[in-house]
Order: C-alpha cells, then structure tokens, then sequence
C-alpha cells in the first residue's frame, strides 16, 4: 500500500506527531506500542496507510486505526477563556497549556471506557500511569465522563500509590548511604 501523501503544514502551523496522538487517543498506551503500530501498516492518515511515526499532524487530520478514527483538533482559541482573563500577559507569554492539544468528544470517551475496563480488571495502576500522560484539562474531561464509583476507586488507589511513594521516600532517608 502506499504510503500517506505527504502534506507539508505551514511553517506556522500547529502540529502533533502521528505517535504523540495515538498515545494522547488512548490508542497506543507507549510511544514504542505506537511504533510498532504506525510501522506495521495499521496507521491510516486522510485514508492511506502511514508507517513515519514522525508524520506532523495538522487541524483536520483524520487518523484511522482498524475501525476507529479520529479528527486532530489543535487548540487555537484565544478567544476561549472562560475566566475573562487576558491570554498574553505585558511581555507577550501566553499560557503553555493553551498550546496542548485537545481530545474530541469520541477520544474522551475511548479514554472514559479504557478507565471502566481496566478498572474492571482490576489493573488500577496501569490506568493510574496512562493518565498521567494526558493533559490536566484533559484528564479533568475524562474523569467528568467516568461513573462516580470508578472516579472513585481510581482516587483512592492513586492514594495508596502517592501514600507507598512517601513511605519508600522516608525509609530511603532514614538508611545510612552505601559507598
């Protein structure tokens, strides 16, 4: 199969690499399981097959794998502050998060399923290490779409991960250093 034609963005134009948007889609939980994905020819990009895990995305990009797909939609309102405040303060700097990329509808809800399934296995800390990859008002998003029950368990485990974390911390301060 050929690959995908090759549309070159503006110089100005926002991207996201093909790899970094199965992992933000909740297709590919690693960046090397994306790889493995894009390189074997199950990676769609605008209906032809793209094996450049590399390959700048743009708005409007529609990305297929097997029977899902998914519309790139980068974030680029500046109009679109719900606070009123101004974007650029007086030295131009604007808010990093406003450049990262936002899930539709469709990922949002992949995302709240993968949570549900694996919580349903009982696999909480991988979902605890999968979120941790999104975005924060991504990961705010996902967790508005989980079942109060699920919202919960996942907060509590991700309790006793944090709990565990400072324990081994402590016990690690309190040992003499080792030459």
């Amino acid at each position: 199969m050929p690959d995908a034609p090759a549309r070159t963005p503006p110089d100005d134009a926002e991207t996201l690499r093909l790899d970094d948007a199965l992992k933000l889609a909740g297709v590919a939980a690693t960046g090397g399981e994306a790889k493995v994905l894009i390189q074997g020819g199950a990676v769609r990009v605008n209906g032809a097959v793209e094996t450049r895990r590399k390959r700048k995305l743009v708005e409007g990009d529609v990305v297929e794998v097997g029977d899902d797909s998914f519309e790139i939609a980068l974030s680029d309102d500046e109009d679109d502050d719900t606070d009123g405040a101004a974007d650029d303060d007086a030295n131009g700097e604007g808010d990093e998060e406003e450049d990262a990329p936002q899930l539709d509808d469709a990922e949002l809800a992949r995302w709240a399923a993968w949570v549900q399934d694996r919580v349903a296995d009982d696999d909480v800390e991988a979902v605890i290490i999968r979120l941790g990859e999104l975005h924060p008002d991504a990961l705010e998003a996902v967790f508005a779409r989980l079942p109060a029950d699920v919202e919960e368990h996942v907060l509590n485990a991700l309790d006793e991960v944090l709990e565990r974390a400072e324990e081994d911390d402590e016990d690690v301060g309190d040992r003499p250093m080792q030459a």
